[in-house]
């Protein structure tokens, strides 16, 4: 890779670019593994914890976009996106028209460093002119539920959790999840084709396979228990009334999927189940060593969506 060549990437903490302590290395993710495999000397880290996918675009098309009007050229830009649990929400909160939004702001609580209200230059890895992280002047963004939000010990803030709950418990559905997954990922191919952006894509497990006919979320695959996903009923076949338009406009020969006879639409979660890699102490993180490996696996897929044979 020449010294204008600019790697992009983005999703959840399976794609989580930031740098970590010597005695965390284990955590570390696919970003930067194959900055280091292709020796990108400038990159552009997107992915944050607990994302999930509308968040996921947004932030993808605020790097590209932000790097294309600072000049660069299309040419130079490379990304790969993980997308994340269709169950994960994001809620835009303002200090202008969010009802008691500083009980929702739990920055001061956490020293200034506010993780849970994300903007799209929140949380950034960057070494790259244009695209790096910021004192941000605009307090309003993005809640994350990181999923389903009914587990109280997960939260360290009430309010949130409560403003979670008011909106899983009256407007949450899996057939809008699922739809808004879709949207998300047409968003973002249709500007890398328009701007000529070369990307591939993937998945931390299977998104796209139901639990059962009524359409419910699949159980997650972890370190000792991989979903047989080719035995369960896709998405946008329960809810095809509604989908089925949107899947036929997404191009699928862009995304890496690990499949075999039982697992279909896989993604690194069932690669490293599969393969008997080490995962994190909470059993569902594949640790550094299986990303790298799902890195060399499908390199060549890489190798061919990016151009760089």
């Amino acid at each position: 890779m020449n010294k204008n060549k600019i790697l992009i990437t983005s999703g959840c903490s399976f794609s989580d670019g930031c740098s970590f302590s010597s005695e965390n290395l284990y955590r570390q993710t696919w970003p930067l593994y194959i900055q280091e495999k292709y020796d990108f000397k400038r990159y552009v880290h997107m992915g944050n914890p607990a994302s999930g996918n509308e968040l996921i675009a947004e932030r993808v098309i605020y790097a590209l976009q932000t790097l294309l009007d600072k000049g660069h050229s299309p040419n130079d830009l490379y990304l790969g996106v993980v997308w994340s649990g269709i169950e994960r929400k994001e809620l835009f909160v303002s200090v202008q028209e969010t009802d008691k939004y500083s009980e929702l702001d739990d920055s001061v609580k956490r020293e200034g460093e506010n993780t849970l209200i994300m903007s799209n230059r929140s949380n950034v890895f960057s070494n790259t002119k244009g695209v790096r992280p910021g004192i941000e002047n605009n307090p309003n963004g993005y809640l994350k539920s990181g999923g389903l939000p009914y587990q109280e010990v997960w939260w360290r803030n009430k309010s949130q959790r409560d403003y979670f709950n008011l909106w899983y418990d009256n407007f949450y559905s899996v057939e809008k999840q699922f739809i808004d997954t879709l949207k998300s990922i047409l968003l973002v191919q249709t500007f890398c084709e328009r701007h000529n952006i070369k990307y591939f894509m993937s998945v931390w497990q299977n998104i796209f396979n139901a639990r059962n006919p009524q359409g419910d979320l699949p159980p997650k695959s972890y370190g000792d228990d991989c979903v047989e996903s080719r035995l369960q009923p896709k998405f946008v076949d329960i809810y095809n009334k509604n989908s089925q338009f949107l899947w036929n406009t997404i191009d699928f020969d862009k995304f890496i999927f690990y499949e075999d006879d039982k697992v279909i639409y896989g993604g690194l979660t069932e690669y490293a189940n599969v393969n008997k890699l080490e995962f994190w102490e909470d059993n569902a993180h594949v640790c550094y060593s299986g990303h790298k490996k799902f890195i060399d696996e499908y390199s060549e897929q890489i190798e061919e969506q990016w151009k760089i044979k």
